[in-house]
């Protein structure tokens, strides 16, 4: 396996583990355990880390997807080199920095560390681009 499909699977990991702040938080509410593994059909009061967890998880599964595809395609193409390596390495530090602004509401550093993790996805592209 690549380095970089190593990391994609850690990404996998990483993206998965952004679902536990959001289910301790649901089970931390005055109703506990059983809303939390319930219907949910009254809303109790979440406290606002939770609505950015939920957040930082949907935007990371929603940029998991490309990151995936294009990590896939440079396996599938042979692409593999010092800058597809730094490139899903940098994806991942950056988007686990990501999740801790986006929990701890630390702005602008939050988008600015998300443009950073799209220019990492970039890298990665260009060099398969130029393999083509």
């Amino acid at each position: 396996m690549t380095f970089e499909l190593k990391i994609l699977f850690l990404t996998a990991l990483w993206t998965l583990s952004l679902l536990i702040p959001m289910t301790l938080a649901r089970v931390m509410t005055p109703q506990g355990v059983q809303w939390a593994t319930g219907n949910r059909e009254h809303q109790s009061k979440l406290p606002q880390w939770h609505t950015r967890a939920s957040k930082a998880h949907a935007n990371m599964v929603e940029n998991l997807v490309p990151f995936a595809i294009i990590v896939i395609v440079a396996h599938l193409s042979n692409v593999s080199n010092i800058w597809t390596s730094s490139g899903v390495l940098a994806f991942l530090i950056l988007r686990v920095l990501h999740a801790l602004c986006y929990w701890y509401g630390i702005t602008p550093w939050r988008t600015y560390i998300f443009i950073l993790s799209l220019l990492a996805e970039l890298v990665i592209a260009h060099q398969v681009w130029v393999a083509f």
